[in-house]
């Protein structure tokens, strides 16, 4: 029903599924977790956004205080979702996946399995 967007857009929409999927099951591991220790929902929410938003964008900028955290930072979930702008030798700028290497990819699927096997 859609146009087709060509195989470019399609190997990208495949390879981020595949690398999301460990990371996904790390956040279902992590709400399971906050409801087991905290039976008030509302409250296991906010444990869950603490710990996969205010977390990773709060060492994001203490890493351009303390550069030691900056290694620890990067191999946060959120942290590697993130989309960063490139300049282009034509002078105008191109969009980097984080992920969209090899190493990103280890990192990210590296981080899912860290996170399955901690918060369960």
């Amino acid at each position: 029903m859609l146009e087709d967007s060509g195989t470019e857009v399609t190997h990208s929409f495949i390879t981020s599924s595949f690398v999301c999927i460990p990371m996904f099951l790390g956040v279902v591991a992590v709400y399971h977790c906050s409801i087991l220790l905290i039976k008030n929902s509302v409250t296991a929410a906010a444990l869950m956004v603490i710990i996969l938003v205010i977390v990773p964008k709060g060492m994001s900028l203490l890493s351009y205080k303390i550069p030691q955290i900056k290694r620890i930072s990067d191999m946060l979930m959120l942290n590697l979702m993130q989309v960063e702008l490139v300049e282009n030798i034509s002078g105008g700028y191109q969009r980097s996946y984080t992920w969209d290497t090899t190493g990103g990819m280890i990192r990210c699927i590296i981080t899912g399995i860290c996170a399955i096997v901690i918060f369960l």
